[in-house]
């Protein structure tokens, strides 16, 4: 029943003025079945969650995109029993003012990795401590002067408790996290990634695991028609 703010804008390389921005949520720690809720702070909370688990032990991710309140801070409630919360910061978004951004268009979705059936590379699943990269840019349907691309990341067939970590091929690897898993699950996250050099890179912590990567859409330069995001307060539709 606890409920936390987090402040975005102004930390990790979010601008103070940012309207809206892009997390990976994560509970860990947690001793009891719960949920999290993430909304604008201080607005009145939503009745929707963001992320949820079904037992104690449970570390899960998800991905949230969400608008910031007027002082640039989001609202974290946790429902039961107790969790530790990580909060990755991957994108934002400024007012419409600002220019300079990119533009979101989606594709298709479609599979541009599948390690069990040697798409996008080796048939072979990803050990410890292994990276791999993945071609993104002017592949199905991805335009190259695509800068960033929003993708649905499966683990799956994983032989340890372990993560993978998504992020731009030719940087160092960030000490972030994009989706968590136990031996033996099938789990997937949503997941925005910077391009480097039009690539992605993967990577896998402990043991083996299969991992799929489909791509829904991609960030391009700014033409004038594409949309821009405009955060809403939560509502549930279904």
């Amino acid at each position: 029943g606890q409920t936390r703010a987090v402040q975005v804008a102004g930390l990790g390389g979010v601008p103070s003025d940012a309207i809206g921005v892009v997390l990976n949520v994560t509970a860990t720690d947690t001793t009891s079945s719960s949920y999290l809720t993430v909304w604008p702070q201080p607005n009145p909370q939503p009745s929707t969650s963001n992320l949820n688990w079904d037992r104690a032990g449970q570390t899960v991710a998800n991905l949230v995109y969400t608008g910031l309140g007027p002082t640039g801070a989001v609202s974290i409630y946790n429902n039961l029993g107790r969790a530790s919360v990580v909060v990755d910061v991957f994108g934002y978004y400024e007012p419409p003012s600002v220019s300079g951004g990119l533009a979101f268009v989606p594709v298709t979705p479609n599979r541009i990795l599948d390690t069990r059936y040697a798409i996008g590379g080796p048939a072979t699943p990803l050990g410890a401590g292994e990276g791999r990269t993945v071609s993104v840019a002017g592949t199905n349907a991805i335009r190259p002067d695509a800068a960033a691309v929003l993708v649905n990341l499966t683990a799956t067939r994983p032989t340890a408790v372990s993560y993978l970590t998504l992020w731009p091929s030719g940087v160092a690897q960030p000490g972030t996290s994009n989706l968590n898993m136990l031996p033996g699950e099938t789990r997937a996250n949503a997941a925005l990634d910077m391009l480097g050099g039009g690539n992605l890179s993967l990577y896998n912590n402990r043991g083996k695991s299969d991992a799929i990567i489909d791509v829904l859409g991609q960030y391009i330069p700014p033409d004038g028609t594409s949309g821009e995001f405009v955060p809403l307060q939560p509502s549930r539709l279904l």
